[in-house]
């Protein structure tokens, strides 16, 4: 996949789940619909948004408490996790600061779309049309 993914356009390395854009390198519808069945424990806690696609697989087989990463919003979280009131960690980068990590990390990675110019890049960022805007609710950097 990363061979093929450098010769592809960069809407083509995007799969939307819920109106969201997922790199298809990383992770599937599939893995969404898996996650549907996780049960999670009233003593896990998730930070976010940071994240492994496989991570719930692997965690069903760990004892309590685990430590989850995701990168996933809310509504794409397993309902176990609120049903168990599993504690949540909410990291918040400034997100200035994340266009311009991601427009770099973007470019340098095959598997994700790469931008010629900052502003064909930030026209996708503040339009959400990047993986990256799945982890920012509110894409406000104007102030």
């Amino acid at each position: 996949m990363i061979a093929a993914a450098s010769s592809m356009h960069r809407d083509e390395l995007l799969f939307s789940y819920k109106g969201i854009p997922y790199p298809i390198t990383v992770c599937s519808p599939e893995v969404f619909k898996a996650l549907e069945s996780f049960e999670a424990r009233s003593d896990d806690v998730i930070l976010c948004p940071f994240s492994s696609f496989q991570f719930f697989k692997r965690m069903t087989k760990l004892p309590s408490p685990r430590f989850m990463v995701t990168h996933l919003l809310p509504e794409n979280l397993p309902k176990s996790i609120f049903k168990n009131q599993v504690k949540i960690l909410l990291l918040i980068r400034n997100p200035k600061d994340v266009a311009v990590s991601f427009y770099h990390f973007s470019n340098g990675v095959a598997t994700l779309p790469s931008y010629d110019t900052w502003d064909d890049f930030f026209t996708d960022f503040m339009t959400k049309k990047i993986c990256v805007c799945s982890c920012i609710p509110v894409c406000d950097i104007t102030g």
